[in-house]
């Protein structure tokens, strides 16, 4: 059955503040059952579940009449104490008392609301609006009382201690005490209830007049070509008969599940125009001056000013604030402007491209107008992605979604959870899960799952995804654990066939356990802090939207599907495909949110007309003209007749914090272990703290920084790209245009092959033999050793170990490190010591039959490090001191080793090193010009940023400037990228500022301008295998002659 916006504005829970000011006395709800209630909660098992079995509208009725009356009793005992005697322990005689008392009220009031929604025939709309409505009464009067107030007020000022959740306590008591006058004098008071009432009725007509001009428009479709692509869903509740879709004429409505389909499948323009004008012109008197809302606009506004104004606040943004994460309007304005700093010229580009998408198919106007969007946008979707959202739903039935969305956060948040069978409930289709934790035999925590749509006994809310209810909240006062409903309307199975949902509905399904999660592993004291309880608006749904993130990831993705046939997993292209819809269109709706953010706190904040207001406001957020028709604020229905008054902002905010949590976990994607441990960051902040911390706090807590714009705007299209576009884009790049496949190429480099071509390559330069030795005493059976000999000559002049695969249970694993050289002893002729190394890395091991395979990186770290080994091998000097690598300026340190990595980019070279694990053919000559491309690709902008660190680490070591006018002035020098402003690099800058770095970041571009120019002596000779030889003769002395300082030795090369 359908609900109206009244039910729908009642299934909120949370206080409403300013509505719950104290009145001289109350409508008193007597139980309609006689006998007196017993101590025991009737409602409830002896396991401490509900007995749905035997619930009915009567004994809830009855058991919240009690427990009103109990809790306002209780209320007066509180303040009758602290009157006479006063308390030394506000938390024992108030809050812990309070807790109680409220208790059995919540979980009476959860009960009811999980009845509402699941079942409506056990409890009626009527009977639960009743319920609903005396219960918020009275749950206020623990706020409404001015003697738990001053004490309040008194605990803050005094100078005991308190933790940080008691702290957050006493602070929620004290503003919603203030927030509902209990600082004005009585004369004050009046003009208050005065304002509150104004409002109240203000709202009611804005709300009514906009129900009747939504109702009242309708057009006709007669033409049966214009709905032929209308889904069958949208022919039925548009058809005259619904049991003849087909026929006709079909009926367009404003309502929601009309409006959108209409929108998106209507070919005709004049059609969606006159839909679009009808929405966008409810209220604005155009048609019907008695139906205008414009008055009653502006009437909400000064109410709400004067309220604001009378509680101390300048105005009611201002006043709005005080329950927000953001904290004041200054916050949410920098944030609505740096997200549109992306977001508009993304829309733009997106604008362009749907234009052009359009004329190509016989669009006909001069430009895409609003009421065009929608449509060209699905064409668009499936024409460029082919995107079809009921191929989908063939991947997704809910049994598999199900285990893969527990199996995900059992993993994420160390937990069981289990189903728990013959447990009462309101439905045989409901289930019940118990949470865990590991090897424990008590649940932790509970919840109903009611997935199925049941027409004659559920609601129905248009626009609703489903609905998470707290039954019963966490408390270590009154000993409870948290017990929720997730409550969902899915296609329910037929016959053999599993209830598929639509990947809309799976993000439901996620988003609403993500919600579940917080309610569910919350771990504070006190209930009144529990869960979602006392969480600033705007953080409220963060949780929810940090688990639908998981959706874009392909693990999880493959862990969720199953195809209703063929069994088969999401396809990689449908996946691709998601990902696209994803992003498509994202800067046109963003800039919408962005601009009805903006508007909402304007109207709230300035004293300007409504309609001057968004004239200045429209051009700054939209790229489309503001039509003479558009009176969209006439109905914006969620900020003058909902809650969302000065709030609306809170949707893009919540959406921002998400997906910066959550690009804490996509940082460490591929670790399992270290998904793991931010997985255990997330639950001991976000989930387990609940309401008993900022959110900010909260953040910081994760994080370890403040919330960042950056996640939100990934991927994002249009405008220009940014720093965090570039690896993205690099690698989307590297694989369209030059095929660049690195595990492809790990293929061809078996690591037998690769070190025999690297010792061939050496003995031919340098004019040595390289030869295993067996039977010595190494650290490992892996570990082979080889001597260096000069030619003809049978005592070895040096050696080395090489010990090239991973051990995790053995070796130490250092993240960005590409494997050690280990000088073991020096050369010197004093001590007539030969030289000793040991080379050190972490490649993958064989598996059976299979040699250990190297990708092409790998690779280049391995001559990498052998060029650096072959310096401390090859030296001739008389003194250790000098030998090898010992006093070598640090800038030419790392030459050698470069110098070796360079010989990868030499055709024979490349072909001596590869031999493919099954064809045994040679590296192709078009993925050897591959490597070529990806090694140049991108280039200049490593390149710049290279230089731009060097120069910055030689600036904040030379001058005494403060170090952000030193970014300031280098980085446009440097970079093609604006300098975000939370771009705070240096304080991170661990190279210079912890390790051995300072002053000498330069190094790492020196040394491979070095390397670079001595490679060159080989280039300029290749084909001559003579003029080679002499250059490495020349070289010999280079690597050798150590005395003398790298500028000689640089001299030798005849520079």
């Amino acid at each position: 059955m359908a609900l109206t916006l009244l039910g729908k504005r009642i299934l909120s829970r949370r206080p409403q503040l300013l509505n719950s000011i104290r009145k001289n006395g109350y409508i008193v709800l007597v139980p309609e059952i006689g006998e007196d209630l017993p101590e025991k909660n009737p409602l409830l098992q002896n396991d401490g579940l509900p007995e749905f079995s035997n619930i009915t509208i009567e004994n809830c009725m009855a058991a919240i009449a009690k427990q009103t009356l109990d809790l306002e009793a209780g209320v007066k005992e509180i303040e009758t104490s602290l009157s006479e005697t006063g308390t030394t322990d506000i938390f024992h005689d108030v809050f812990q008392v309070l807790e109680e008392i409220v208790a059995p009220l919540d979980l009476t009031w959860g009960l009811s609301k999980t009845l509402y929604l699941g079942n409506s025939s056990l409890m009626p709309t009527k009977s639960y609006l009743a319920i609903h409505d005396r219960a918020k009464r009275a749950r206020a009067a623990k706020f409404n009382s001015p003697v738990i107030y001053e004490s309040v007020k008194r605990e803050l000022q005094g100078e005991a201690p308190h933790s940080e959740e008691e702290t957050r306590i006493l602070n929620k008591f004290a503003l919603e005490g203030k927030l509902n006058g209990l600082e004005l004098t009585d004369s004050q008071k009046v003009q208050l209830k005065q304002h509150i009432n104004k409002l109240t009725a203000e709202r009611l007509q804005f709300k009514q007049k906009v129900d009747i001009c939504t109702k009242q428009f309708s057009h006709t479709i007669r033409d049966s070509s214009i709905v032929r692509d209308f889904p069958l869903d949208l022919l039925k509740t548009t058809a005259s008969n619904p049991l003849k879709p087909l026929d006709g004429p079909w009926k367009v409505t404003l309502d929601p599940h009309v409006y959108l389909p209409i929108m998106e499948h209507c070919p005709e323009r004049e059609i969606r125009w006159n839909v679009w004008q009808a929405l966008v012109s409810r209220g604005s008197g155009y048609g019907d001056r008695d139906l205008s809302t414009g008055v009653h606009l502006e009437e909400i506004r000064f109410a709400r000013r004067d309220l604001a104004k009378l509680l101390g606040f300048e105005t009611y943004a201002d006043l709005s604030m005080e329950t927000k994460m953001a904290e004041n309007v200054g916050n949410v304005n920098s944030m609505l402007h740096t997200l549109l700093e992306k977001a508009k010229p993304a829309q733009e580009t997106e604008l362009a491209s749907l234009y052009e998408f359009a004329l190509e198919r016989g669009f006909k106007g001069g430009r895409i107008e609003l009421w065009d969007v929608p449509y060209w946008r699905k064409k668009q979707l499936k024409t460029l992605f082919n995107y079809n959202e009921e191929e989908f739903k063939n991947y997704f039935p809910l049994p598999t979604v199900l285990t893969g969305l527990f199996e995900l956060c059992e993993r994420l948040f160390n937990v069981v959870i289990k189903q728990r069978n013959d447990i009462s409930t309101w439905h045989k289709d409901v289930k019940f899960y118990d949470i865990f934790e590991p090897q424990t035999s008590a649940p932790i925590a509970g919840f109903y799952l009611d997935p199925y749509a049941r027409s004659d006994e559920k609601i129905t809310i248009q626009q609703s995804n489903g609905w998470m209810v707290g039954i019963q909240s966490q408390s270590k006062i009154t000993a409870t654990k948290p017990l929720a409903a997730l409550i969902f309307n899915f296609e329910p199975p037929s016959g053999n066939k599993q209830s598929h949902l639509t990947f809309k509905e799976v993000k439901h399904l996620f988003h609403k356990f993500g919600l579940a999660l917080q309610h569910l592993l919350t771990r504070t004291t006190y209930s009144e802090v529990s869960g979602s309880s006392n969480i600033e608006w705007d953080a409220v749904e963060v949780s929810g939207h940090v688990l639908a993130h998981w959706l874009y990831n392909k693990e999880i993705m493959q862990n969720i599907s199953c195809h209703c046939h063929s069994r088969e997993k999401l396809p990689e292209s449908m996946f691709d495909c998601l990902m696209e819809a994803h992003k498509h269109l994202a800067g046109i709706d963003l800039s919408r949110e962005l601009y009805l953010a903006a508007l909402d706190l304007e109207l709230h904040h300035s004293t300007e007309y409504w309609l001057e207001i968004v004239k200045k406001l429209w051009p700054q957020f939209r790229c489309f003209p503001l039509d003479k028709l558009d009176s969209h604020p006439c109905s914006f229905t969620q900020i003058f007749t909902e809650e969302w008054a000065a709030a609306y902002y809170s949707h893009v905010w919540s959406r921002m914090i998400a997906a910066d949590v959550y690009s804490a976990f996509h940082e460490v994607q591929g670790d399992d272990q270290k998904i793991r441990d931010v997985g255990k960051r997330y639950r001991e902040t976000f989930l387990a703290l609940g309401g008993s911390c900022h959110p900010s706090k909260v953040f910081r807590k994760f994080r370890g920084r403040d919330p960042s714009p950056n996640a939100l705007l990934r991927g994002f299209k249009g405008g220009r790209i940014e720093l965090w576009d570039v690896p993205y884009w690099r690698k989307k790049q590297l694989k369209t245009l030059f095929d660049y496949n690195e595990e492809e190429f790990k293929n061809y480099f078996p690591l037998p092959t690769v070190l025999t071509g690297l010792f061939e390559l050496c003995e031919r330069l340098f004019n040595v033999v390289i030869k295993q030795r067996n039977d010595i005493s190494t650290w490992h059976k892996d570990v082979k050793f080889y001597d260096i000999f000069e030619p003809q000559t049978s005592a070895p002049i040096a050696g080395f170990y090489l010990d090239p695969y991973a051990r995790s249970d053995e070796k130490i694993t250092i993240q960005q490190s590409n494997g050690w050289m280990v000088g073991i002893q020096s050369q010197s002729k004093i001590t007539a010591t030969k030289p000793l190394a040991a080379l050190i890395f972490n490649f993958e091991p064989p598996s059976g039959n299979k040699q250990s395979h190297l990708t092409f990186k790998e690779v280049k770290h391995l001559f990498h490090k052998f060029g650096l080994a072959l310096q401390h091998l090859l030296t001739r000097t008389t003194y250790s001191e000098v030998s090898g690598s010992s006093n070598i300026e640090w800038d030419a340190v790392e030459v050698s080793g470069h110098v070796l990595a360079h010989w990868l980019y030499n055709k024979e070279i490349m072909q001596n090193i590869s031999c493919h694990c099954h064809s045994r053919e040679k590296l192709p000559e078009s993925m050897f010009d591959c490597l070529m491309e990806a090694h140049k690709h991108l280039a200049g902008i490593d390149l710049s940023r290279e230089l731009y660190l060097a120069a910055l680490d030689l600036e904040l070591h030379h001058s005494t400037e403060y170090w952000l006018e030193i970014v300031k002035k280098l980085w446009p020098q440097f970079r093609c990228f604006p300098l975000d402003k939370l771009d705070s690099h240096p304080c991170s800058f661990t190279q210079i500022f912890t390790e051995e770095w300072a002053a000498a970041y330069y190094s790492h571009v020196w040394s491979r301008m070095i390397a670079a120019d001595v490679y060159s002596a080989f280039h300029e000779v290749q084909g001559d295998d003579q003029k080679i030889r002499d250059v490495v003769a020349i070289l010999v002395k280079f690597l050798g002659s150590l005395e003398d300082g790298i500028r000689r030795r640089m001299r030798c090369l005849g520079r």
